[in-house]
């Protein structure tokens, strides 16, 4: 959980984007279905990107206007990364899972 904490609120979008695409997916199993979920995958993909940018964006705003002491910047930055990093990380775990299912989904090819 501290996870997904971390990571901020992107990371739950990502999840609640990567369910639903998957839900729907499997819904519409005989209609295309691994559309949705290749969609979804890209989707995810594109929500870890934002996440981490937004993320690396926050820290370097808050060093800038840091007024402590300068050895702690470094500390400051190696937890504004990690945390930024979760949402790649977590953004890549989804899209394989996606992925996956979007080829479980795809049409077989029919031999005579």
């Amino acid at each position: 959980m501290q996870f997904m904490r971390d990571g901020g609120v992107f990371m739950w979008v990502m999840l609640v984007a990567a369910l639903v695409s998957l839900g729907l997916a499997f819904a519409r199993r005989d209609q295309n279905g691994w559309r949705i979920a290749a969609g979804g995958a890209v989707l995810v993909l594109g929500l870890g990107v934002i996440g981490y940018s937004l993320g690396v964006g926050s820290t370097m705003k808050f060093i800038g206007s840091w007024t402590g002491a300068e050895a702690e910047k470094l500390t400051i930055l190696t937890v504004g990364l990690r945390e930024s990093s979760n949402n790649t990380l977590f953004s890549g775990v989804l899209a394989v899972v996606m992925s996956i299912a979007s080829f479980i989904l795809a049409p077989k090819g029919q031999t005579s």
